[in-house]
């Protein structure tokens, strides 16, 4: 465990040496220091390799702190060119080393200088003390015997008369003299020592040393080294010398020919000392591969940044020289095309998307035909023209909202969930009795109720059993007290009273006296009274089982009286003193109760009214108030609705009611959200323990509950309409439903998708998307893993050529040096002949000398190679793949003039060299040269026109390729690299025999094939990706900006439409901001962007505790604005791109180096990807360009004109004054239509019916003359006997067509006749009076619910003449049953003809609200009397009297009260007058075919009802002719014609 701490501390050691080494690598100027002779920064390196420091950590750091000093003391000692940066180098380092310890600084400061050590051998830092000391000794007596030779002394060597040592180089150069010296010495020694020579064999002899080029800063340095004789003679090497005096008989062999070979054991170790020295040169390598690797990579790290930031800097530049990128100024910024729709308020726009956005992606759950999100805007603000008065076409809402609104309640109501929302606002459930605070009756009683069977009064049970009562009397009091759990408020009073009326039984008289009693006590209250009366009604029905069962015997029925006495006496007699008890005074005053009831009424009604106030004060002040809120009034609506929850398959569920339930729906939707708001704000103040909230505040609250969740509830900022309870009160009191408002139509589809939401279909909807979703997004990254596996396999493929490329470049110029030297030598001996030089092969070069083979073996391996050479390698393979060439040659703008300038020259120079153009006066001239004359005088003329056009069509380009690099979309660079190439920006090369081209040009290719490559693998993930986005979970934004701004992607809008979300930005002071040029504006007050409700910060800060408020409440704030400077919803700016070049100048403005733009830039791209369009302006510029590159750009800007149209303008007015559809008022005043508003016809792509087309309103801000072909009209023959047919001739003219840019972000051009219909479109859309029936959203039909019935008919679904098709309907199915009960005179019988006269009027005269309104007051009527009036009804006189309906619906606290829908024991069509009265009142108003519609099945439920009592409900009856009548005029058509109002015929009558 040591020795493997102490290795992990060395290997540490090591690392920290590494460190400094690059620290010290990387100081500026250093390359001086990484190689060479001497001791170098690569020797250092070196030892750090061979793990060449040992010895303890202390002396390890020594060591190297010496070695590393010595590398810059050595040149200050020889005071050599480097030794002034050498001296700067050393104090950077001692201030490195210094940081670990301050004496490995003074160690480094004090280091010896020395001389480099041999290749593989270890340097002095190396070896252990003892040794080191040594070395050291040596070393420095070995420096002194040089510095004694520089000084003239003279060394032993010299004493002893070798006269080869002292040779002395002239080099200037001191490490190339000191190289030759060297040289020189080992010469001696060859000849000398190990060849058997004289000294006198190499007197006069030279040495010379010379740096090889090429090589790089970072690679070691190479030398050649050639020796030359007294006489110049020049010798290669030492083994050349040897043979010149035939000391080396063998040439392959370096050792003489008289000594021998060597033993074995030498050989051996030779072998070994090869094969080290093959490991340490392998060592060498890799260490020189790492370092430069790591220095390539530094240097490309910081080109590439730099750029990176070149491009942004270009790009902002381009987009916009005086706009810096700020928070106001910014991609998201930027001028959208479409920024809203006409009619939909600007601050509605997300909750326009996120409606739309539902529909369209759950159309599958809710049988729901998507629409397009203009029509949807289009349908939702629908206004019905007021020109075209009751037309059921015009004044009839659009299919889709109809269809949508039917399918969001049929979803609703057929979920399970519907059930805890759903309720009756006349039956109020038993868990809503502390709902209606409001009232006195309910202020005392709980939330919660459930009844137990306990006793609450103190009564004599014995004695209430024991008197004597008739059974039906007991029966009968019983059963009118069954239902008393069910009953609310006044209701229980009057069925308790009721009650009392009914019984003769003293006891239980005084006993219901004192239940009532509780009602208004405050230690009881309405549920006492009912558990006491249900308690009571438990005992009797348990003690007189034969009031079910008249079988039970007497002794019987007297021994189940004493069981039931004796188990409940101990129970009474358990209750507390305070209890109430029945005495016998109480039953004696039971006869004065009768006497005193009408009194008693009276005034509780008045203690009621008097103590209302009181009590809700009392609450407000002292009580908590319960999170359930009150309920509210019945409306209209929820009094012609069933007491029970309503099904998706009701009958009156049906286009006709769909706007009145929706608004019921919606009522109960709002009061549960409240009900959810109100324990989400008890929660909180809990969790801060503070008090709970009083009724005031809870009301308060309520209030602004829908205000603090949807923006669209309210209008404008500061406008305080609050569009949820004004559309709800309007749909519910029966009103139309196209008389909202575009935002209070909004508000009631959010209600209802907000709980469509909560909903189980659409929860099993989203779990089944969420795991196949996953599935898709496993099967997609598996995809994407396959495609950076080829990814990765296509870059080690490209690797492996590259570096067998960069081998075999390496071997060709070798090979090809090898020959010039050759060449070179052969100059001076002559032993070969040039073409024998030329024709040498590879084979015969290497054989040529054993150096050239030996230097040929060494040259690098394609393994050897570093990565940053491969990367340069692979890339300019890609770029000669780019341009699909062999060799490419990249040039800049200026050597690109050059050359051409270069060639012009040259042909000048030829055309001289001939003569001139003189020459071709010449007629001695033959025709070759005359044709050369000729041809170099076509060229020089073709190259001096292009000198002069060029330069702006390559200005153009270039600008061109700048934009495409930066945008990188394909079709953008394909444009650019095409335009670039008829630029002439690129050409073949002469000289390699490939292809040049510009930089930028280059790089705009390479760009171009990386997003090919995309584009594929997007391409090829297409079908996984389209999987994956079907398996919807819910819209996520496509990126952010850097502001985090978003920007989004709705599936089913259009390729290329992205809309983006940008926060305001706040004022400051008085500041006047005015937004640069193609940028929007968001700069807003503060109080401009709020809208709805504060939040309740008190309930979540708790001002007792240490919190800073303030901070807590500004990062609380920061959800609605980044700001947090308001604690209301906030309001963004939307805007939406749709055109490409709008999209592009987005792209531009993102940065790369920021991530969440990069990723944002790169979805914009696929989405620009997508976009198959193009703008016609574009695409005719785009041809002329490419038709003509070099034509002038004023040219263009001439096409289109933004003046000067009224002479053309005029024109068109003259020649379509007649035209029906283009009059317009004060026509005659209008000069110019260049600003007009118009409304433009928009013909739909791929619409099947050529009369479907989409409206929209734009402005005219351009013309231009366009040429058109046009037929020459014949003249007239003279003789017409002989005729003879010609082909029609056609002639170009120009005709002016106006542009138009329209809300919606369109384009248009527009002739003269379809410019002025456009103008007088839009005269009456403003004032309301045109009636687009071809808009594509008013043809809009539901292919997959069909809720409105069949397509012919959907438009037509709520008319008042298909309402009356509905209630004849019905009149036939129920009056042959009703006529079996009666003896009918007055509506159906012979004598009368009332019913025939109604249906008659029915079918022909039910145009309008009011003749539908009067038949259905009829068939009430009708049906009243055949289900006998009120003359079976036991009624006071006060009763009988006709009520008021009107008065009965105006007392709205009391509307609770009001009950419509008969009970179970019916005696006629209604409950009671009261009940008629109401419903006449509300029909007699009704003001739509859905409040009718509603009233007619309250009309037939009663009427089932009553049949169903008697027996009469599924009674076969005979068809009666008024069906055959009816049935027979529809069948009188064919098939395709049976739908109402199928033709123009049928219905031109109806609506013109």
């Amino acid at each position: 465990g040591a020795d493997a701490e102490k290795e992990k501390k060395k290997l540490k050691m090591f690392k920290k040496f590494g460190k400094v080494l690059a620290k010290a690598w990387q100081l500026d100027g250093a390359d001086v220091f990484h190689d060479g002779a001497g001791w170098n920064l690569g020797e250092v390196g070196k030892q750090l390799d061979q793990k060449a420091y040992a010895g303890s950590f202390k002396q390890a750091w020594q060591s190297f702190a010496a070695d590393l000093g010595s590398v810059y003391t050595t040149h200050v000692a020889t005071k050599s060119k480097h030794a002034s940066i050498a001296k700067d180098h050393l104090e950077q380092v001692k201030a490195m080393l210094g940081e670990k310890d301050p004496s490995l600084a003074e160690m480094a400061g004090n280091a010896p200088s020395k001389q480099g050590t041999k290749r593989g051998s270890p340097s002095p830092g190396a070896a252990e003390n003892g040794e080191r000391g040594n070395k050291r000794a040596r070393r420095d007596s070995k420096n002194a015997n040089d510095n004694a030779k520089k000084k003239g002394t003279k060394s032993n060597n010299e004493k002893n008369g070798n006269k080869s040592s002292a040779f002395r180089s002239k080099n200037i150069n001191p490490e190339l003299a000191q190289r030759e010296e060297r040289a020189m010495e080992q010469l001696r020694e060859f000849i000398v020592d190990k060849c058997g020579g004289t000294e006198d064999m190499i007197e006069g002899f030279r040495a010379r040393v010379t740096k090889k080029n090429g090589a790089k800063p970072s690679h070691q340095a190479k030398f050649d080294v050639n020796f030359y004789s007294a006489q110049n003679k020049r010798f290669r090497s030492m083994l050349q010398v040897g043979r010149f005096y035939n000391l080396v008989q063998d040439a392959g062999s370096r050792a003489p020919p008289s000594r021998a070979t060597g033993t074995k054991e030498q050989q051996a170790e030779k072998k070994k000392i090869r094969r080290d020295l093959d490991r340490l040169r392998k060592a060498l390598n890799r260490a020189t591969a790492n370092l430069d690797d790591f220095g390539e990579k530094l240097k490309e790290k910081e080109e590439g940044e730099q750029q990176q930031q070149n491009a942004l800097e270009i790009a902002v530049a381009n987009s916009d020289k005086s706009a810096p990128i700020t928070r106001r100024v910014c991609a998201a910024t930027r001028l959208c095309d479409v920024t809203g729709f006409p009619g939909v308020p600007q601050h509605c726009i997300p909750d326009v998307l996120m409606t739309w956005d539902f529909l369209c992606t759950f159309q599958r759950v809710l049988l729901l035909q998507p629409i397009d999100l203009p029509d949807f805007c289009e349908a939702l603000a629908y206004r019905p023209p007021s020109s075209y008065g009751s037309d059921d076409l015009a004044m009839a809402t659009p299919v889709f909202i109809v269809e949508a609104h039917l399918s969001l309640l049929r979803l609703l109501l057929q979920d399970e969930i519907s059930r805890e929302w759903w309720f009756s606002v006349i039956e109020v459930p038993a868990e809503g009795e502390a709902e209606n605070e409001d009232t006195p009756e309910a202020d005392d009683e709980e939330p919660t109720e459930s009844f137990s069977n306990s006793p609450l009064i103190k009564v004599d049970l014995s004695k209430l059993l024991g008197q004597n009562e008739d059974t039906l009397r007991t029966m009968s009091w019983v059963k009118s007290l069954k239902d008393i759990a069910d009953k609310r408020g006044n209701t229980v009073r009057k069925a308790i009273k009721a009650a009392i009326t009914l019984t003769g039984n003293g006891w239980v008289v005084a006993y219901l006296r004192k239940a009532l009693s509780l009602f208004r006590s405050p230690s009881g209250g309405p549920s006492s009274t009912r558990q006491a009366v249900q308690w009571l009604i438990g005992t009797v029905s348990e003690a007189r089982p034969d009031l079910t069962d008249p079988s039970v015997k007497q002794q019987q029925l007297e021994d189940k009286k004493v069981q039931v006495v004796e188990r409940l006496t101990a129970e009474i007699d358990a209750l507390p003193d305070s209890a109430p008890t029945v005495t016998e005074e109480d039953v004696a005053g039971a006869e004065e109760y009768e006497s005193e009831e009408e009194s008693d009424d009276e005034e509780e009604e008045e203690e009621e009214k008097t103590s209302k106030n009181e009590k809700s004060e009392d609450l407000g002040t002292e009580q908590p108030a319960s999170p359930i809120p009150p309920k509210p009034s019945p409306s209209f609506v929820d009094l012609l609705l069933p007491n029970e929850k309503p099904t998706e398959k009701a009958a009156y569920m049906n286009p006709f009611t769909w706007a009145q339930m929706a608004g019921a729906a919606a009522r109960r939707i709002l009061h549960r959200r409240k009900r959810r708001w109100n324990e989400i704000d008890d929660a909180l103040r809990a969790a801060q323990n503070h008090p709970p909230l009083t009724v005031p505040q809870r009301r308060e609250r309520e209030m602004q509950i829908v205000s603090r969740v949807l923006t669209e509830c309210h209008g404008p900022p500061k406008d305080e309409t609050n569009f949820v309870d004004v559309a709800i009160d309007h749909l519910c009191s029966g009103c139309h439903y196209l008389d909202l408002l575009p935002a209070a139509r909004l508000c009631v589809l959010r209600l209802l998708i907000e709980a469509a939401y909560d909903s189980k279909r659409i929860g099993d909807t989203v779990s089944g998307n969420y795991n196949q979703r996953t599935t898709a997004m496993k099967a997609l990254e598996k995809e994407k893993r396959e495609a950076k596996k080829e990814a990765k396999e296509k870059a080690l493929a490209d690797e492996a050529s590259a570096r067998e490329k960069l081998a075999d470049e390496a071997k060709e110029k070798f090979l090809d040096d090898k020959r010039e030297e050759i060449r070179k030598l052969n100059e001076n001996s002559h032993d070969l002949t040039d073409e024998m030089v030329d024709s040498l092969t590879d084979e015969e070069i290497l054989e040529f000398d054993e150096d050239i083979k030996a230097d040929y073996e060494a040259l690098p391996a394609p393994e050897t190679f570093t990565k940053s050479q491969v990367s340069k390698m692979v890339e300019r393979m890609h770029e000669e793949a780019a341009f699909d060439t062999d060799v490419l040659k990249v040039l800049s703008l200026d050597e690109i003039l050059y050359r051409e300038r270069t060639v012009l020259e040259e042909m000048e120079g030829q055309l001289v060299g001939f003569g001139g153009e003189e020459a071709l006066m010449d007629t001695s001239l033959d025709r070759e040269t005359i044709r050369a004359i000729e041809g170099l005088r076509k060229d020089i003329e073709k190259a001096k026109a292009l000198a002069e056009k060029l330069p702006a069509t390559r200005e153009k380009a270039i600008e061109q390729l700048k934009d495409a690099v930066l945008d990188g979309t394909i079709k953008v660079l394909r444009s650019a690299v095409t335009a670039a190439k008829k630029a002439k920006l690129s050409g073949p090369d002469d000289e390699t025999g490939g292809t040049w081209a510009l930089d930028l040009l280059r790089d705009a290719a390479l760009e171009l094939e990386n997003a090919k490559q995309n584009k594929k693998l997007i391409d090829a993930q297409k079908d996984l990706i389209a999987k994956r986005n079907k398996c919807f979970i819910r819209t996520e934004p496509i990126g952010r900006d850097r502001y985090q701004n978003r920007f989004w992607k709705f599936d089913h809008e259009e390729e290329g439409s992205i809309w983006a979300e940008t926060e305001y930005s706040l004022k400051r002071g008085e500041e006047e901001y005015q937004a640069p040029e193609g940028y929007a504006n968001i700069v807003r007050e503060p109080g401009m962007i709020e809208v709805g409700a504060q939040d309740r910060e008190e309930d979540f800060l708790d001002a007792d505790s240490n919190m800073d408020l303030e901070t807590c409440r500004s990062f609380s704030r920061k959800e609605y604005h980044s700001a947090g400077f308001s604690p209301r919803l906030a309001i963004n700016h939307w805007g939406c791109h749709t055109s490409e070049e709008s999209l592009r100048k987005v792209i531009k403005s993102l940065d790369n180096q920021i991530h969440r733009e990069k990723a944002l830039k790169t979805s914009l791209k696929e989405s620009l990807e997508k976009v198959d369009k193009q703008d016609n302006e574009q695409q005719q510029e785009s041809q002329v360009e490419e038709e003509n590159p070099a034509a002038e750009s004023h040219e263009h800007t001439e096409l289109i004109r933004a003046e000067g149209d009224e002479e053309v303008f005029g024109r068109a007015k003259s020649d379509h004054s007649d035209a029906k559809d283009a009059q317009i008022e004060n026509l005659g005043e209008l000069i110019s239509a260049l600003g007009q508003k118009v409304r433009v016809r928009l013909q739909l792509d791929g619409a099947r019916d050529s009369d479907k087309a989409r409206y929209e309103t734009g402005t005219v801000n351009g013309w231009k003359l366009k040429p058109q072909q046009r037929e020459i009209p014949k003249e007239p023959s003279s003789d017409s006997d002989y005729e003879i047919e010609e082909e029609a001739k056609t002639e170009t003219v120009k005709i002016p067509v106006w542009r138009v840019f329209t809300e919606l972000g369109n384009l248009v051009w527009l002739d003269g006749l379809e410019l002025l219909e456009s103008m007088a479109r839009y005269e009456k859309s403003q004032a309301n009076q045109s009636y687009e029936h071809d808009a594509a959203f008013l043809a809009y039909r539901n292919t997959m619910g069909r809720f409105c019935g069949k397509a012919s008919d959907a438009a037509y679904a709520s008319s008042p003449f298909t309402f009356a098709k509905f209630m004849l309907k019905k009149e036939v199915e129920l009056y042959p049953k009703l006529k079996i009960r009666s003896y009918d005179e007055f509506w159906g019988g012979s004598k009368s003809g009332e019913r025939a006269a109604w249906t008659n009027k029915m079918k022909d005269y039910a145009f309008d609200i009011s003749a539908v309104k009067q038949g259905l007051l009829t068939l009430e009527n009708a049906f009243f009397q055949l289900t006998g009036e009120f003359d079976d009804y036991e009624l006071p006189e006060q009763a009988k009297e006709t009520p008021d309906g009107k008065s009965i619906l105006d007392d709205v606290p009391n509307r609770d009260l009001i009950e419509l829908e008969s009970d179970k024991n019916v005696v006629g069509l209604w409950n009671h007058p009261r009940s008629r009265a109401v419903f006449i009142e509300i029909v007699s108003n009704a003001k739509t075919t859905g409040l009718l519609a509603l009233a007619l099945e309250l009309l037939c439920r009663n009427t089932t009802k009553y049949l169903k009592k008697h027996g009469l409900l599924n009674t076969r009856t005979q068809q009666y002719a008024v069906e055959e009548e009816f049935e027979t005029t529809s069948r009188g058509r064919p098939r395709r014609k049976n739908a109402w109002q199928s033709s123009a015929a049928d219905t031109e009558d109806w609506y013109e």
